[in-house]
């Protein structure tokens, strides 16, 4: 991450620190360095100016209070069968009544 490339080393020793803070996995913090890197490349007026660390900081404090430092893993997506309403060929067939072509 080119923006937090001078800082790499300390955010690496911090992010056990903050899981242990906001009682999460550290994945979840490495995913919430990652969202505020891209946060900063599309808003770079609105990045930080002199401590990357603050801003991480803060930002962590912000994505707890907001719920988003939280995710559920073990629940997986639901995936339902769905069988389609109609076959191809009942597809073409319409397709040409509807065109004309009988």
């Amino acid at each position: 991450m080119p923006r937090f490339k001078n800082d790499q080393f300390e955010i690496i020793t911090r992010i056990p620190e903050w899981a242990r803070a906001f009682q999460v996995e550290p994945r979840e913090i490495e995913r919430q360095i990652g969202i505020a890197h891209a946060w900063i490349n599309n808003n770079p007026k609105k990045g930080p100016k002199k401590s990357v660390m603050r801003f991480l900081n803060n930002w962590m404090s912000i994505a707890d209070r907001k719920q988003s430092l939280r995710r559920n893993y073990r629940e997986a997506p639901k995936i339902v069968d769905v069988e389609p309403d109609m076959t191809f060929e009942e597809m073409v067939e319409i397709r040409r009544r509807n065109m004309g072509v009988i």
